[in-house]
């Protein structure tokens, strides 16, 4: 399969050219993980964003200082992406990206994804706003996670409280 038709596959890429996502393709590398592979590291510089074009990505945060325990933030599979973050804002990568089975992703620099967005704004932005809308789902998910586990504490708190 080609670039093209593996990128079509895509939701954030929906709706776009043949030939766009030609040149989009210029933009990229595509890479191979084995399963447990780690495909970066946390705290480390995040200059890639990167798209999974099959297999399975974990992404996991170090719960001690060694890095010997993670917890899991989310599992991501083909047509997914992970590393926006540290790619929008050029900080190191708050948690670490795993394949947990055979993976195949394209990876894109933060200069690269930039540069096409300079060169192609209106379908730059339309990359960017919808990056930004799956983001905000996330950070959404999040938000009623962290309210969930603060009703719990409280339940928690006010049973214990109570003996």
């Amino acid at each position: 399969m080609s670039d093209i038709e593996k990128l079509k596959q895509i939701p954030l890429f929906k709706g776009l050219s043949d030939a766009m996502l030609g040149e989009f393709s210029g933009y990229f590398k595509q890479t191979a993980h084995a399963a447990g592979d780690v495909i970066f590291k946390e705290k480390t510089a995040g200059d890639s964003l990167y798209i999974i074009v099959s297999g399975e990505v974990v992404i996991e945060k170090a719960m001690d200082a060694a890095g010997s325990s993670f917890k899991t933030l989310a599992i991501l599979a083909g047509g997914e992406f992970f590393g926006e973050m540290a790619v929008i804002e050029g900080q190191p990568r708050f948690a670490q990206a795993r394949a947990s089975q055979d993976t195949a992703v394209f990876e894109v620099a933060r200069q690269q994804l930039f540069s096409f967005i300079k060169e192609h704004p209106e379908t730059g932005i339309s990359l960017f706003s919808q990056i930004m809308r799956v983001t905000m789902r996330r950070l959404q998910h999040t938000s009623s996670e962290l309210t969930m586990l603060f009703d719990l504490s409280a339940a928690v708190i006010a049973w214990v409280g109570g003996y």
